[in-house]
């Protein structure tokens, strides 16, 4: 059975997660639920992360020094003929960064999981074994690869805990732990959009949510945040006409049909285009795409872009994989699938959802939790669920002392993990796809 270079193993890149650890005491926690010692195919590089894992369990500080000294106690003094100390400040030498530690990580896990499906295969088609004990092993050693994958990942409350005071130092340092919302109360109250959080937004048919998220976009864009943008209802045009209009003051309509007043209105959008341009917004238009889709675009743009918070307009559009299950099934995994994705990534993920007709039956009209489609999984799944209305578009044109309600919209906050559920009165200009904040 022989092993191949760069299909199942790769000797740099162990060099490469050792040079790391030894470097950064801190980096052992990033690869700890990755990493087992098995993952290392080179004897030598094993060993090394054995006794890393030993200084680290012994409440050690990790750095080339403490790993010597317990080398030095295994009896282990030297490595392909080096000496011990000269080898690791090699593996050292060779770091140039550690930006994609957890990569080269989840690299040596999969290399170790092809070792471990060559030797499965060997196992089967070895003719002198019985079937049945061949059978036996194989079964084994399924166990083995899918342990691989289930590598321990428990932290204890020490290392929590930790991890919490660092969290609290660093959020005295900044008036908003979270992305802001583009609504300074909101932002106030809740500290704006955390990474991890999954941000559902609903609303019925034509009340603005897609101009809502456009105006969360544009805010986070200004301030040089990476937006990332998948529409799948509406092209990368008409989303860039309303950012115009939003940016420039000039009335949407207008810049749709190209009859500006004057030349100075023409000027004022081509202006707003140009410093847009220049802003970190990524749009993808499609439509039919899958979560798997969504997934893997937002991965590529998240590495490529350095992704800070990605908008997808909007849930009913995304087509399921489950052609059998239910549409609460279907939703079901979707929610959750955009729920690990922002947890992966560590990013906002901001996903717009059509509400049900209930609450058009209702008095006042005003939505609830229960009015999102399929709601169930949503709720679960989502951290922020921000629900938005217009008592003009629902057919209440007036108020109690007579005035209109056509440029009012309210923003209810049925549920924000670990924040302040609300109520927020909003501005609506319809010919800027515009909201804003009253008062």
């Amino acid at each position: 059975m022989t092993y191949q270079e760069t299909l199942h193993y790769s000797t740099p890149t162990e060099a490469g997660v050792l040079g790391v650890l030894l470097l950064q005491p801190d980096a052992y926690e990033d690869v700890l639920g990755i990493l087992n010692p098995f993952c290392f195919h080179h004897s030598g590089h094993r060993n090394i992360y054995m006794a890393i894992a030993a200084v680290y369990d012994a409440g050690g500080k990790i750095d080339a020094q403490t790993v010597a000294n317990e080398l030095a106690r295994r009896g282990i003094t030297q490595f392909d003929g080096e000496g011990v100390a000269y080898h690791l400040a090699t593996l050292t030498l060779g770091v140039v960064s550690a930006a994609h530690l957890t990569d080269w990580a989840y690299i040596l896990r999969e290399k170790y999981a092809r070792r471990k499906m060559l030797e499965l295969s060997y196992t089967i088609a070895n003719p002198a074994l019985d079937p049945f004990e061949a059978a036996t092993e194989a079964e084994t050693a399924l166990e083995r690869i899918f342990d691989i994958k289930g590598t321990d990942d428990w932290r204890t409350m020490q290392q929590v805990g930790h991890h919490l005071v660092q969290c609290i130092d660093e959020a005295a340092l900044t008036d908003m732990p979270g992305l802001p919302t583009g609504i300074s109360l909101l932002d106030k109250l809740n500290g704006g959009l955390r990474p991890g959080d999954l941000v559902v937004i609903g609303a019925r048919p034509s009340v603005g949510k897609s101009a809502f998220m456009g105006h969360m976009a544009l805010h986070l864009a200004q301030q040089g945040h990476p937006v990332g943008l998948i529409s799948l209802e509406m092209k990368d045009v008409r989303i860039a006409a309303r950012m115009a209009a939003l940016h420039s003051g000039v009335p949407h309509w207008q810049i749709d049909r190209g009859r500006f007043a004057t030349p100075a209105q023409r000027q004022a959008v081509v202006d707003s285009v140009q410093q847009l341009a220049a802003m970190p917004i990524y749009l993808s238009q499609s439509t039919r795409v899958t979560v798997h889709d969504i997934k893997a675009r937002a991965r590529k743009l998240h590495k490529k872009h350095g992704l800070r918070i990605l908008f997808i307009d909007y849930l009913q559009l995304i087509e399921s994989t489950l052609r059998d299950a239910s549409r609460e099934q279907q939703v079901a995994t979707i929610s959750r699938a955009l729920k690990v994705l922002a947890m992966d990534l560590n990013i906002p993920i901001v996903l717009l959802a059509q509400l049900n007709r209930e609450s058009e039956r209702r008095t006042d009209k005003r939505p609830g939790l229960a009015d999102l489609r399929e709601s169930g999984a949503i709720e679960q799944d989502a951290d922020v669920v921000m629900l938005l209305h217009r008592d003009w578009h629902a057919g209440i044109l007036t108020n109690a002392d007579g005035s209109s309600t056509e440029h009012q919209a309210d923003l209810f906050i049925p549920k924000w993990r670990d924040g302040t559920t609300t109520h927020l009165r909003l501005s609506f200009t319809g010919t800027h796809m515009q909201f804003s904040e009253t008062g």
